[in-house]
């Protein structure tokens, strides 16, 4: 009697053993999941941003290319008194995907520009202050996903003017 006693006694404390390996085990395999899923999307948010960055970055650069042309063309309109040809030009580029809103602005007013309304205002009125300042090509960020690229349109001795392009999603 005593050995089928310490037989079942033995037999239970086996059996208790392998249900806690197994409880064990499951407690450790959930936790590692849940690890490897907050590293797999940590791993995801960090790499949109690296690409969000990266698409910036050649937007940026590109808008940047196109300042270069677009400040040569203005200046010599404007040495020409033809602010059609400037228009038309606003009006083309308005029509390419990501380009919101054109505005020449020469003596603290809006003298061509794609929407209508704004013409004959004054800049501050629609663009912070600062923009008037800037003595190169800049591209300021005042929200997201609405980029500002000012464009200072220079002569041999002053500054003529300055071109904001609003562009972005």
């Amino acid at each position: 009697m005593g050995s089928k006693k310490t037989c079942y006694i033995v037999i239970l404390i086996l059996i208790l053993c392998i249900v806690g390996v197994y409880f064990y085990g499951t407690i450790k395999l959930n936790s590692f999941k849940k690890a490897q899923e907050l590293a797999f999307s940590n791993k995801i948010a960090q790499m949109n941003a690296n690409f969000e960055a990266s698409q910036k970055a050649k937007t940026d650069s590109l808008m940047k290319s196109v300042a270069v042309p677009l400040s040569y063309f203005v200046k010599n309109a404007i040495e020409s008194n033809n602010n059609q040809i400037i228009n038309e030009c606003f009006n083309e580029l308005v029509r390419q995907k990501g380009f919101k809103d054109i505005n020449l602005v020469r003596d603290g007013k809006i003298t061509v520009g794609t929407n209508k309304k704004f013409e004959g205002e004054n800049f501050d009125k629609i663009y912070p202050e600062d923009f008037a300042k800037y003595k190169e090509i800049t591209i300021k960020q005042l929200q997201p996903g609405l980029s500002y690229l000012i464009v200072p349109i220079m002569s041999t001795n002053s500054q003529l003017g300055f071109v904001v392009v609003t562009f972005g999603e």
